[in-house]
């Protein structure tokens, strides 16, 4: 369907002004270009904070820059982004589908400015900016850390046995952004045939660390179901079927769930504290391979758990009797 030409050149004469009046400070021209790869491809509507985080994350950074965080969010976004993004009631919005479709379009031979600043993008250009935005606010430091994962283990599975600590601890509710890439970085990464090498390591970084743990935890934390586990598992094995044969070489998905279940076990089975939380791992990856109905790993990773808390705990402790029901 052809764009309409009055509209076309509409959009064309707006970016033009809005070009020449940031174009006494590049960074604003590519801070732009991020913006609209941002709410291009979003699968909801960002708030003023979840844009702003966005912008300031790094990808294999540990923890965002909170220097890199505009001071005033609301007057820093409307600078940059009027007319073609609003801001209604805090959150940061295309001004209309039209102009998506603007986005959608071929630059102009004309266009006096690098790619790095121009406007016009494809649906690859967002989602791989995306993706890496998600896997940068999922692999902070702070998502990994063991303790922290034992806490939402212990709610998740045993919350009677959860202290007020525990709870107090485990919430990343409040962490601006880590919702929206808890929720969406599959779908981003999936969208993409031939992701570039770093986005894959991000990937693979994420699928095997103690960052994925958490935020599988958090993710059955929101909704008490294994099965948006199981269709995420579902999800990555066909995209990495299609992938090309050296991208496939960057990135293992056969042992999701498993691989980092697994090694987060062994650390806290070699940690000396809470030797509980070795078999609360198990536990989980026991519920998540009845889910995938593999039957005869639920069946050895379930008695691997009951006998391991039998040892520790006693036949007749309420954990051990949970995991032997």
């Amino acid at each position: 369907k052809a764009f309409p030409e009055k509209l076309d050149s509409t959009y064309e004469v707006t970016v033009s002004v809005s070009t020449a009046r940031l174009s006494h400070d590049p960074e604003k021209l590519k801070r732009r270009r991020e913006i609209f790869r941002l709410l291009f491809g979003a699968r909801r509507p960002l708030s003023i904070d979840e844009v702003s985080v966005a912008l300031a994350l790094e990808p294999f950074a540990s923890e965002v820059d909170e220097d890199a965080l505009p001071f005033d969010a609301f007057e820093h976004l409307s600078t940059i982004s009027i007319p073609f993004a609003v801001i209604h009631e805090g959150y940061l919005q295309l001004v209309h589908l039209s102009f998506k479709e603007f986005l959608a379009r071929s630059p102009s031979v004309d266009d006096p400015l690098p790619r790095r600043l121009q406007i016009h993008m494809t649906p690859d250009d967002s989602n791989s900016y995306i993706v890496r935005k998600c896997f940068a606010r999922l692999s902070e430091d702070q998502y990994r850390e063991p303790y922290r994962i034992g806490a939402f283990l212990r709610k998740n599975i045993y919350p009677e046995g959860a202290s007020v600590e525990d709870i107090d601890h485990i919430s990343a509710e409040h962490e601006i952004l880590y919702e929206y890439a808890a929720l969406n970085w599959q779908i981003h990464l999936t969208e993409l045939a031939e992701p570039e090498a770093d986005i894959l390591t991000l990937a693979q970084n994420f699928l095997h660390g103690n960052e994925f743990v958490l935020w599988a935890e958090y993710t059955y934390d929101k909704s008490k179901d294994n099965s948006s586990l199981a269709k995420i598992r579902s999800l990555l094995n066909t995209w990495y079927s299609n992938l090309p044969s050296g991208s496939k070489q960057l990135i293992n998905v056969e042992d999701f769930f498993a691989g980092p279940y697994r090694t987060l076990s062994s650390f806290y089975k070699s940690d000396g504290n809470d030797k509980t939380l070795t078999w609360l791992c198990i536990y989980r990856l026991a519920d998540f391979y009845s889910v995938i109905t593999d039957a005869d790993r639920a069946f050895k990773a379930r008695k691997e758990v009951v006998d391991g808390l039998t040892d520790l705990l006693g036949r007749n402790n309420p954990l051990t009797l949970r995991a032997t029901s």
